[in-house]
């Protein structure tokens, strides 16, 4: 059973991981169980390929533009037969579950996007 204590908040500093992520990493003794990335996209990026994780990772599509094709998300996965890809033509709101070791490309449209990114603390890793 998972228990909580109420306290005040800890407000965390982000690690930049590139020009588009930033990384808010909890102290392990304060949130072993998750980290949450914050990818911020320009207009017109095309193929930005976020940190390959060792551990399955949840995306959310906070923002991007209202237009079709306004954010493709292409995730790479192994099959029997080499390499496939799965483009997704995301929405606002959308939430994509990615797996462990899979290589996620991104393409924002003429608004750019903004994605969060939870996934295991990787603080001992």
């Amino acid at each position: 059973m998972v228990v909580y204590k109420a306290r005040l908040p800890n407000f965390l500093t982000p690690l930049r991981v590139d020009d588009y992520t930033s990384l808010y990493r909890p102290p392990v003794a304060e949130c072993a169980e998750f980290e949450v990335e914050l990818i911020e996209l320009p207009p017109h990026t095309t193929s930005y390929h976020p940190a390959v994780l060792p551990c399955g990772a949840i995306l959310l599509l906070l923002r991007s533009g209202m237009t079709p094709e306004s954010v493709i998300l292409t995730a790479q996965s192994s099959a029997t037969e080499g390499v496939q890809e799965s483009p997704l033509d995301l929405k606002e709101g959308a939430v994509v579950f990615t797996a462990a070791r899979q290589e996620v490309s991104i393409t924002a449209g003429a608004e750019g996007a903004t994605f969060y990114r939870a996934h295991v603390n990787l603080s001992d890793k």
